[in-house]
């Protein structure tokens, strides 16, 4: 399906938001994004706990892993540091099978709150994250790769469009892809059963050279599901705003 500019701006506008660069100290820079894991739905209210989803060869074997903030994903305007240093990371941190890494988002809530400021983003949801019958219908041939490009600090976002093709293996990108954007969310477009276009996230992109896997949402649900759930629930009433 070609990408229109309506569709493009869409995706930008709800993808977007979810992403923000990380990067080994003196290594390897790529992009992690939020995700919402759906626990309970009520009417009026759901109840989500927050992850960092990224692949994990930013994260293994690490002692420290760098999160750089772009202004502009926080609030108010001016009061947070430009990068934060992450150290115990076997605390924050849990890798699976595909090459999937996911954080515990309440670390960097929690950091951001006792510095006196909060994150201003937005999370993929359950409903956009693809599932595994979508998967198995899927038939498109482009994708959405976005992230911050760069191998400096001060990385610029980027959105990258890109061709998709599925293999023995699965879904993969069959080209090179801008640095520093493993890790970060792939979103395709597709025809639901009524016939509208909508948007869903892939996965997450791995590294490569010239081609690049994508590790599905099943891979990243099924690590997510790997890990206990806690005893006392976040109320979540609505679209959350910090």
């Amino acid at each position: 399906m070609a990408v229109s500019d309506a569709l493009m701006r869409g995706a930008l506008e709800r993808i977007g938001p979810t992403t923000i660069p990380i990067a080994q100290v003196g290594g390897i820079r790529g992009t992690a994004f939020l995700f919402n894991e759906l626990l309970t739905r009520a009417p009026q209210q759901e109840t989500v706990r927050t992850f960092l989803v990224t692949c994990r060869l930013l994260i293994e074997n690490q002692q420290f892993l760098t999160v750089e903030v772009p202004p502009y994903r926080t609030s108010p305007p001016g009061v947070a540091s430009r990068e934060i240093v992450l150290h115990g990371l076997d605390g924050m941190w849990r890798v699976g099978d595909g090459g999937v890494a996911i954080g515990y988002f309440a670390h960097l809530e929690e950091h951001a709150a006792s510095k006196g400021w909060a994150w201003d983003m937005t999370e993929v949801t359950d409903g956009i994250a693809i599932r595994a019958d979508e998967l198995d219908a899927l038939d498109a041939v482009s994708c959405l790769v976005f992230g911050f490009a760069g191998e400096q600090a001060g990385r610029e976002e980027i959105v990258f469009e890109a061709p998709l093709v599925r293999n023995a293996a699965g879904w993969e990108i069959p080209t090179a892809v801008p640095a520093g954007l493993v890790g970060g969310p792939v979103a395709i477009f597709k025809r639901n059963g009524e016939g509208q276009v909508v948007l869903k996230c892939l996965g997450l992109v791995l590294p490569g050279n010239e081609r690049h896997p994508i590790a599905t949402f099943d891979v990243i649900r099924a690590l997510i599901a790997s890990q206990a759930r806690p005893s006392r629930r976040r109320r979540w009433p609505g679209p959350r705003r910090k």
